[in-house]
């Protein structure tokens, strides 16, 4: 499959970076996690296959979020809120209309926040083991403590970009594959930057927002997905109205597979 060109969506004084690849009667909107670079991802044979396999019955649209990739922004910088208005632009610039949102992680806040801000516009949300609160509170004091968390965060922020065994985001793959995965966080987000976006993405909780979801949701999981509890998952499919939950065979995160 050739590679899309990258384009700019304008939101607000902002370009947002987008592409656009398959030509399928659906549309389709891939909300990002906290991080991405949409060029690069292709180089990354795990995203190329989930790329891939969406835009081959649809018209798939990826974006960065602002502050990564090749978007404008200070990564950070804006609540989720405030975000919600880069997909708006997205969608107004390919002329999507009632887009399937599919997100993943921490990118299923924000898909979740504009499904239920824009119940008219989206026709279903399909998300990859959402994460609707990362940190303990009243009603989840199973997830991370706010300890937990700032350790967690530190050894990102410090081994960011490196091919380096501490470096968790790089998996367990070949000596190929770790170093691409290292580039891909390089040139997605600096150090600086990944530490603003994971203490925004610290204090986000949606969980108000999930029971306003209106359009049909599928909420995927892997059984022997061992990174990500599976509590935040069932969490979300406990709260939104219209939704299925279903758990996929293997270990690896869903929207990658196992290499």
């Amino acid at each position: 499959m050739d590679r899309p060109k990258t384009r700019y969506a304008p939101s607000g004084d902002l370009k947002i970076a987008y592409q656009v690849v398959g030509d399928g009667p659906l549309d389709l909107v891939l909300v990002p996690a906290w991080v991405s670079n949409i060029e690069i991802g292709w180089d990354l044979k795990s995203y190329a296959r989930l790329f891939e396999g969406l835009a081959s019955f649809s018209r798939l649209i990826l974006f960065d979020r602002r502050g990564n990739g090749m978007s404008d922004g200070i990564a950070g910088a804006m609540p989720l809120e405030e975000q919600v208005d880069d997909v708006c632009a997205v969608i107004d610039a390919v002329g999507a209309e009632q887009p399937v949102l599919v997100s993943m992680l921490e990118g299923c806040a924000l898909s979740a926040l504009y499904a239920a801000s824009h119940p008219a516009l989206v026709r279903a949300l399909v998300m990859l083991s959402p994460i609707p609160r990362p940190i303990a509170g009243p009603g989840y004091e199973w997830a991370q403590s706010v300890e937990e968390r700032a350790a967690l965060v530190r050894s990102f922020v410090e081994h960011w970009g490196l091919d380096s065994p501490a470096n968790q985001f790089l998996g367990t793959g070949s000596s190929e594959q770790r170093d691409t995965w290292a580039r891909w966080q390089r040139l997605a987000i600096g150090p600086a930057g990944a530490a603003a976006s994971l203490a925004i993405h610290g204090e986000t909780d949606v969980r108000d927002v999930l029971p306003s979801v209106q359009c049909p949701t599928l909420v995927l999981r892997p059984e022997g997905e061992t990174i990500f509890d599976e509590r935040h998952s069932r969490y979300v499919a406990e709260q939104i109205p219209d939704v299925r939950y279903v758990e996929t065979p293997g270990k690896g995160p869903v929207w990658l597979g196992e290499e």
